[in-house]
């Protein structure tokens, strides 16, 4: 009975029954969506979420996490996700394994991530995400959550946390 079942097709229903059935704002894909929203430098990221005058969004992973990139980026491209992280967040992911040497040639980019990762959040493991003010100010901290309500709750949060801090939202 169970040979008869097509992986493919296996592939789609648990991928529907664990993320649902939104897709991609215009049309993007995935990586188009990382590629466009994500940036690769804490510095830059502090940066331009300073003058834009917008949180930012620290995802602490490596290249060799267990889990694939639909699980480990699938909860960010809900729709309700999309949007708050694309119109309210700058975000930054870091790699714990990044092996291309830093700025300072002192280190790897990813021993510097790993430091700060375990500075800013107390945690080592990946995936780990973590919301900053602009003068880096803890908003949040939260492991790994494969349910996009419970990121949409997080970066919500987050969100209210700094604009009562930076601007006196009440």
């Amino acid at each position: 009975m169970f040979n008869r079942i097509n992986p493919v097709g296996l592939f789609t229903v648990f991928f529907v029954l664990l993320f649902g059935c939104e897709r991609l704002q215009s049309g993007q894909n995935l990586t188009d969506f990382l590629d466009s929203n994500f940036y690769e430098d804490y510095d830059q990221a502090i940066k331009l979420g300073d003058s834009l005058q917008k949180p930012v969004l620290l995802v602490f992973t490596s290249y060799g996490v267990s889990l694939s990139p639909t699980e480990q980026w699938g909860v960010f491209i809900a729709r309700k996700n999309q949007r708050l992280l694309s119109e309210k967040f700058v975000c930054v992911v870091l790699n714990t394994d990044d092996k291309r040497p830093s700025k300072d040639s002192l280190s790897t980019i990813g021993k510097k991530n790993f430091e700060l990762q375990y500075t800013i959040t107390g945690f080592l493991g990946q995936p780990t995400y973590c919301i900053l003010s602009s003068s880096e100010k803890v908003m949040g901290v939260r492991g790994y959550t494969s349910n996009a309500d419970t990121l949409y709750q997080f970066l919500k949060e987050g969100f209210t946390k700094y604009g009562k801090i930076n601007f006196g939202m009440k």
